[in-house]
């Protein structure tokens, strides 16, 4: 039969999808232009030609199996599995029909009609591998949601997660028993909003001054003792640590942690008022066997060398025992918020003056080498004088301690415009690195003098207590062996603590 006898061979010259007609060898008899562009074949190339020429061998057998019983019984077959080889050797997947040209009810030829569907298999195929992606990612989001909460919730304390503008997006139980909140009611919401601290004398503590206010706006980490306030019950001490959480040098948040310390704070304020009690007890006494010493010792007569030896050693004793107890006190005055301010116009120099008379005995004894620097522009202001004078005390009488004999110790004194400062320096043992962060601790004291010099470990931290209560700041550099330097910055407007002390009792 004339395959050009047929009419709508026109017809396929001009439709878009590529047309093949093959006779039942099977050879490729026809092909469209449609067809040559697909393949880039031309009909000369393929005319012919049996189709296998197209084959890829990444077709599944099974096609080829059902598209034969289907042909060879006079049926079309359709199928979108079959992918074929251009000229250029490229793959191509089609989506096919073939259907038999019959006469007398017998097949003399099939006729292919292809339709190009490689872009959009690949764009399926990286649809399902990307679904199937995205299936692990949510797998393996959700199994880290389980496991976190998890952890969350193992944690003894409170936990609160936030983001940069303070709105809660996580907590744990512990958070919901310490607060009395439920999760549904708080998250989103602002933690500034949700409940008030206030300080141990139950001032209420400004919001820019939490601990979480720094750690989203300087990115550093604050914590320390706070006390929830809670309406018709007790303030709760809680221990609040803040630390920001930072992405590519931005903080994107932050995480609280709240640990309820109210038994910690009890056996402490117990302990203390233990202390408090016992000091101011012994005191008297003390007091009362230094005196009495005192008057033994005007009379120049009437003792033996070893007698005289014994009082001496019995006096510096009890002296020693004097100094403790007033450190004892002073301390536990200063966590009850007790330890009083006098508030008057001073000259720091002048109040320097007395303290190094103070220490003169011990200066001269150690024959040590003291220096004095007052700049001359340092004159007389209001300020907290016993303050001051303990600060002084407490930092020069350290220096005398810890320098040898024939060594050096100095105080200068300078301001700015807006700080006095005081630097007590000199020339003694040092204070090791790793022991420069805790000098500040209560009874703390550093190894390389603990055994060496007696002492209570409380100056330093009574000290340090008395200037971050009048606002300033203590800084210390030193290295074993090679001396050490205390530097304290004291501000001129003391508004801040004179409206707390002005009313109390003076010293």
């Amino acid at each position: 039969m004339n395959i050009a006898a047929f009419d709508y061979l026109r017809v396929l010259e001009t439709i878009p999808e590529a047309v093949v007609i093959t006779d039942t060898n099977p050879h490729i008899v026809y092909i469209n232009p449609a067809f040559e562009k697909l393949t880039g074949y031309k009909l000369s190339e393929l005319k012919g030609k049996n189709p296998r020429i197209l084959k890829s061998g990444k077709t599944p057998l099974r096609v080829y199996q059902k598209l034969y019983r289907a042909l060879t019984q006079g049926k079309s077959f359709t199928t979108r599995e079959v992918i074929n080889k251009r000229k250029d050797g490229s793959l191509y997947q089609i989506d096919a029909s073939y259907v038999p040209i019959c006469q007398t009810d017998k097949p003399v030829f099939y006729m292919q009609i292809q339709h190009d569907i490689t872009e959009h298999k690949k764009a399926e195929t990286e649809l399902v591998k990307r679904a199937a992606q995205l299936e692990a990612v949510n797998r393996s989001l959700q199994e880290e949601y389980v496991k976190e909460k998890a952890l969350l919730e193992s944690i003894g304390d409170g936990v609160i997660a936030m983001d940069k503008e303070g709105k809660i997006i996580a907590l744990n139980k512990k958070t919901e028993a310490i607060f009395g909140w439920k999760m549904q009611d708080v998250l989103g919401k602002s933690l500034f909003t949700q409940f008030k601290l206030a300080d141990e004398q139950g001032k209420i503590i400004p919001k820019d001054l939490r601990p979480i206010r720094l750690a989203l706006t300087t990115a550093q980490v604050g914590h320390g003792i706070y006390f929830l306030v809670k309406k018709g019950t007790r303030k709760i001490p809680l221990f609040i640590t803040s630390a920001p959480v930072v992405l590519d040098g931005r903080v994107v948040g932050a995480v609280n942690i709240y640990r309820d310390v109210s038994q910690q704070v009890a056996t402490d304020r117990a302990k203390d008022e233990f202390l408090y009690f016992a000091s101011h007890t012994l005191r008297t006494p003390l007091s009362a066997v230094a005196w009495s010493i005192e008057r033994l010792n005007e009379d120049n007569t009437g003792y033996s060398s070893e007698q005289r030896k014994f009082l001496d050693r019995i006096y510096d004793q009890t002296q020693r025992m004097i100094k403790l107890t007033n450190d004892l006190l002073d301390a536990t005055r200063m966590e009850f918020g007790i330890l009083s301010y006098k508030y008057e116009e001073v000259n720091p120099a002048k109040i320097a003056s007395n303290v190094i008379a103070d220490l003169k005995n011990r200066i001269n004894d150690k024959k040590i080498k003291f220096k004095l620097i007052a700049d001359k522009n340092i004159s007389a202001y209001q300020t907290y004088s016993n303050a001051v004078y303990m600060i002084l005390h407490n930092l020069l009488s350290n220096a005398v301690k810890f320098t040898p004999a024939g060594g050096t110790v100095s105080l200068k004194i300078s301001k700015t415009e807006k700080e006095l400062i005081l630097q007590v320096s000199d020339s003694g043992v040092g204070i090791p690195k790793l022991a420069q962060g805790r000098i500040f601790q209560k009874m703390y004291r550093a190894q390389n003098v603990k055994d060496k010099f007696e002492g209570s470990g409380l100056g330093l931290y009574i000290t340090s207590g008395i200037i971050n209560h009048m606002g300033g700041k203590i800084t210390v550099k030193s290295r074993r062996g090679q001396g050490t330097t205390f530097t304290v910055m004291l501000p001129f407007e003391l508004e801040v603590i004179q409206s707390k002390e002005k009313d109390r009792m003076q010293l």
